[in-house]
């Protein structure tokens, strides 16, 4: 996720790792490939796919040839961008590896996850939250873990295993883990340990505010289990159903 992360119109939020699932809230932007230079979308589809030698390592001559010819044959750079802008094509390279190293472990072959990844519009910072706590709390609702810092393959354990003491970081707005995008890094006006207060505030509620802020995010963490397309606010979610005219085929759950 990281690695691919730095390559494709992505900003990566949130991901928990679970035993026979993933879950990831990012960022996506379909037309920043567009605003790339040649050479960088050059620089960044050779970064994911690589000449290598025999022994697995890049070769290094190879690839400043097949660079050179990249710049120079439109139709190839114009395939690379379009591939780069595709968020479908980021779970593509994400699975892929996965699957042919399960399939090759249990000597067997066919598709190893299930079916199509599932994605939903977060569409306002609220939803984007609480997807972000849905997420990251994941292996406490497995009860695999019963704090967030027992949390591990998950976002909140990165976030809180940098520098977990720095009162600069914990004042800080939450930033991408990593990413593909070129303007500014996005970020939301939630510190980091705001952040963390409300993931403790859904694990328990140890005060009445505590109860009322649980009550509250719960209820818009649990609207992810119901797979919309969309998830925020009712005038959110009703302006973007007309902007896509589409119908309401029940009353949209506002998050």
């Amino acid at each position: 996720m990281y690695e691919l992360g730095r390559y494709f119109s992505v900003d990566l939020y949130a991901y928990s790792i679970m035993d026979n699932h993933f879950h990831m809230v990012v960022y996506y932007d379909p037309n920043e490939s567009d605003r790339w230079s040649d050479d960088e979308v050059a620089d960044r589809w050779l970064s994911l796919c690589p000449v290598r030698l025999a022994d697995g390592t890049i070769d290094v001559v190879a690839q400043a040839v097949k660079r050179s010819v990249l710049i120079e044959d439109n139709d190839a750079l114009a395939h690379a961008r379009r591939q780069l802008g595709s968020l479908s094509m980021f779970m593509k390279f994400l699975k892929q590896p996965i699957a042919r190293r399960a399939n090759a472990e249990d000597g067997c072959t066919g598709h190893f996850f299930e079916q199509r990844f599932y994605s939903g519009a977060l569409l306002d910072e609220n939803a984007a939250l609480a997807a972000m706590a849905y997420v990251d709390l994941n292996p406490v609702r497995a009860q695999i873990a019963n704090s967030i810092e027992a949390c591990r393959n998950s976002s909140i354990s990165d976030r809180l295993s940098v520098q977990v003491n720095s009162r600069e970081r914990l004042d800080a707005y939450l930033a991408p883990l990593a990413s593909g995008i070129n303007k500014k890094q996005s970020q939301t006006s939630t510190t980091l340990k705001s952040y963390v207060l409300l993931l403790r505030h859904l694990t328990k509620s140890a005060t009445p505010s505590g109860r009322e802020i649980s009550e509250s995010w719960t209820s818009r963490m649990e609207m992810m289990r119901s797979l919309q397309r969309a998830y925020g606010s009712k005038d959110k979610l009703e302006l973007w159903i007309r902007n896509r005219k589409l119908r309401f085929l029940e009353r949209p759950m506002a998050a």
